[in-house]
């Protein structure tokens, strides 16, 4: 069973792609935490936990990829039934138990020394797709409507939604270091925000990881109202975290939809360029706009949205 051939393929093939999906997960991390090269981070820095953490999830998420890659030298993966041995669906399976546990609980993160990541999120938005791909299409767009036209009710009547008012942070908020300080162009004044609520927010984010993924589409329609309404950060924070939260939902279940032919590249291609363009202007956009204007163009594309969907499920 060990050969010089299958050495070779671990070591300075697989070896090499895992210790490199490793690396780059922990430089990601930091990179989008603001640390810059040269910056000494201590041991119990919450940014060198996260990545940290990252680093770990990545190697086991590989472990996960490699284990159905070895069970063909030559075949892709995608052309042999990943569902009929059961006791590596079952080894998977607590696999991803073991390490959804060490990032996400208490005593897993106080004995492991890890902190919390997106890799929760990545993995609703994977299972959302699943259920997706099963259901009517009718009773998905249907649904989706419905839940969209809702949350664009809750913005039209909330008050204080651009800079909603937190009087105290939550402790898990406090622990994680969920606030911070921004210069807002357009009012010409420092904004000091933290947040509230976190542990039903971030049980709310599961859920829409789930939803993003079984829609098919991007959940900024509920990842800024949760943001924003529930937690209480500025409109603003909040539409700009969507927009990061977006591209590591989206790109994880997009594998999903790929695997089952489900993607059509040439539309694909100018959509990503569209996109890049579109955030490249958004963000420009973001930072002089006012803030009560950014509230009426999410609530005006929430409601285009919600009604568009609503009519496709009809089938008007």
């Amino acid at each position: 069973l060990l050969g010089g051939a299958l050495l070779l393929r671990a070591y300075l093939f697989l070896g090499i792609l895992e210790a490199l999906a490793a690396l780059m997960a922990f430089f990601w991390v930091l990179h989008g935490g603001g640390w810059q090269y040269g910056t000494a981070l201590s041991a119990h820095d919450a940014l060198y936990l996260q990545a940290t953490t990252a680093t770990l999830s990545a190697i086991i998420v590989m472990q996960v990829v490699n284990v159905f890659i070895c069970r063909s030298d030559r075949d892709s993966i995608f052309s042999r039934n990943l569902l009929d041995n059961h006791l590596i669906l079952a080894g998977v399976a607590l696999e991803i138990v073991l390490i959804l546990l060490i990032d996400y609980t208490p005593w897993g993160n106080e004995l492991f020394g890890t902190m919390p990541i997106a890799l929760i999120a990545s993995t609703c938005a994977i299972t959302g797709a699943m259920i997706g791909l099963a259901l009517p299409t009718q009773i998905v767009q249907i649904t989706l409507g419905a839940v969209i036209i809702g949350i664009c009710a809750l913005m039209l009547t909330a008050k204080k939604s651009v800079f909603p008012d937190v009087e105290k942070s939550d402790r898990l908020s406090s622990i994680l270091k969920i606030y911070g300080v921004y210069y807002e162009d357009s009012l010409n004044r420092t904004v000091d925000w933290k947040i509230h609520r976190t542990p039903l927010g971030l049980m709310l984010f599961i859920i829409i990881g789930i939803m993003a993924g079984m829609f098919g589409l991007g959940a900024g329609w509920a990842n800024v109202p949760v943001l924003n309404l529930l937690m209480g950060a500025p409109l603003k924070i909040s539409v700009a975290t969507s927009k990061f939260l977006l591209s590591i939902t989206d790109t994880s279940a997009a594998w999903v939809y790929m695997n089952q032919g489900c993607i059509i590249p040439m539309i694909v291609v100018p959509s990503v360029v569209g996109i890049m363009l579109g955030s490249f202007v958004g963000v420009r956009l973001l930072r002089v706009a006012k803030p009560s204007a950014i509230r009426w163009i999410v609530i005006a594309m929430l409601a285009f949205s919600g009604v568009r969907a609503l009519l496709k499920g009809f089938g008007i």
